[in-house]
């Protein structure tokens, strides 16, 4: 997949779990409403002032309302900025 390259802090991700997921429950539509649930995403490319921070193939965990969302060649990914991810887990 070709990816277009972010500029600034901005990151792209793909979601790596289910967006309905309260830790390892699975929330009902009709209850999810009043939480707000978070999710892991995999960084699939990385702006100049990210890259470091949240290299490409480093796991980030976002909320559900982080970034935009959008399709690209049939996959379903995230654009949003470095500084509102919840935290960046490195893979070693």
């Amino acid at each position: 997949m070709t990816l277009i390259q972010p500029l600034g802090d901005k990151i792209i991700a793909k979601p790596v779990e289910p967006t309905n997921k309260q830790g390892s429950l699975i929330i009902p539509a009709n209850y999810a409403q009043s939480l707000r649930t978070h999710f892991k995403a995999e960084v699939l490319a990385s702006g100049p002032k990210a890259k470091d921070i949240a290299p490409v193939g480093s796991f980030v965990h976002v909320s559900e309302t982080w970034g935009e969302k959008f399709n690209y060649e049939g996959n379903a990914l995230i654009s949003g900025r470095l500084r509102d991810v919840n935290g960046v887990v490195l893979t070693a």
